[in-house]
């Protein structure tokens, strides 16, 4: 049994920190969309160390789609849905296998993504900001970015 002072885990705070560190990691979309990782998204870019976008976007294969007959069923591409581009002209086609697709003349499942890009000056002025509770003890190491001493 835990002691009276042992604080057990939050769920949504070990929810919130694994969304955190997602978003400071990755390099592609990140999915699901949920309420709690679009919440750690707009807090990470109120503190300025990310910006973030979410995004929607259909499969060229997708088995649910009326469409996934005629189309190469291996295939992973991802296309995402743009007001300027115009399906009827052909502007969607698939990346991978270059199949023109017509998400919503065929009704294809919509997905949604976020896409986080890591603000390199505002993690170090976060850096910096923490360190500077150390006062004069830390300092940038000269000529090597993102080093203190």
């Amino acid at each position: 049994m835990a002691s009276a002072s042992f604080r057990q885990k939050n769920a949504t705070n070990s929810d919130s920190s694994i969304d955190i560190g997602r978003l400071l990691q990755s390099k592609v979309g990140l999915e699901p969309v949920t309420a709690g990782l679009k919440a750690a998204a707009e807090k990470l870019q109120r503190m300025g160390l990310i910006s973030y976008r979410q995004c929607e976007y259909v499969r060229c294969a997708f088995t649910e789609d009326e469409d996934f007959r005629d189309s190469n069923r291996t295939c992973g591409g991802r296309l995402p849905i743009n007001a300027d581009l115009d399906e009827n002209a052909g502007d969607y086609r698939c990346p991978e296998c270059n199949r023109v697709i017509h998400p919503y003349s065929q009704q294809k499942r919509k997905f949604q993504e976020i896409r986080a890009k890591v603000l390199e000056d505002g993690v170090r002025a976060y850096i910096e900001k923490l360190l500077a509770e150390f006062g004069d003890s830390v300092r940038a190491v000269d000529g090597v970015p993102y080093v203190w001493r």
